[in-house]
């Protein structure tokens, strides 16, 4: 015997069960990689006179963050940058990003 009307069954496993969420919203180096991709070739960032295209800058942080990782950066970790304004610190802010650290 039926202790849930249909109404109610309906409302216990369909709307109150609702557990479908919403994407996450794409990181920051989800969103540079995007643009890498897209537009490997165009230029994304100028310092000091010379020009660095995403490829460029993406590889180059890749490597940073490789370098990084083998130092222990990644999740739950804090990495202090000291560099002057420049190209050197995009590459290290975005390669401490790509190694999940903060």
């Amino acid at each position: 015997m039926p202790v849930l009307s249909a109404a109610e069954r309906h409302q216990i496993l369909a709307t109150w069960n609702d557990t479908a969420q919403p994407g996450l919203a794409p990181t920051l180096p989800e969103l540079f990689q995007a643009q890498a991709t897209r537009t490997p070739d165009a230029v994304a960032l100028v310092s000091h006179g010379v020009s660095i295209t995403y490829a460029e800058l993406d590889a180059a942080a890749i490597r940073r963050a490789r370098q990084l990782r083998a130092a222990g950066a990644g999740p739950e970790t804090v990495v202090g940058l000291l560099l002057p304004t420049g190209s050197e610190l995009i590459i290290a802010v975005l390669a401490v990003l790509k190694t999940g650290a903060a």
